[in-house]
C-alpha cells in the first residue's frame, strides 16, 4: 500500500533521521517490477533516500537495468551466491542483500 509506504518513509527520514529507506517492489514480471519501482521512487522527496529493492531473478535483473538507467537507487535481494553479487555490481546496484545460512 503506497500511502503506508509513504508515511513510513517520511517517519524514518524526518523523525528518526535515517539516511536510507528501502522498499520492496512487487510484481511477477519485469514490467510490473519497473512500474512499481517507478511509483515507489516518486515517494523520494529526499534525493537518494528511498532505495527500491528487487529480487535477484531474471525479471528483477531486467527491471534493475531499466530503473538504474533512470538513476533510481536499487538494492538486489535474495542473493545466495558470489556470482550473484558480481551480477549485481555489473548492474550498478547501490546495495546487495545477501541471504546467509
Amino acid at each position: 500500500d503506497e500511502p503506508t509506504i509513504a508515511r513510513l518513509h517520511q517517519l524514518c527520514i524526518d523523525e528518526f533521521g535515517l539516511q536510507v529507506f528501502m522498499a520492496q517492489a512487487w510484481g511477477s514480471s519485469a514490467e510490473e517490477l519497473v512500474k512499481c519501482g517507478k511509483r515507489l521512487s516518486l515517494l523520494n522527496r529526499h534525493r537518494q533516500s528511498l532505495v527500491v529493492k528487487l529480487p535477484l531473478t531474471e525479471e528483477g535483473v531486467q527491471a534493475a537495468s531499466v530503473l538504474k538507467r533512470q538513476q533510481i537507487p536499487i538494492c538486489m535481494t535474495a542473493c545466495y551466491a558470489a556470482h550473484q553479487v558480481l551480477s549485481s555490481c555489473a548492474l550498478g546496484a547501490d546495495y546487495v542483500a545477501p541471504y546467509l545460512g
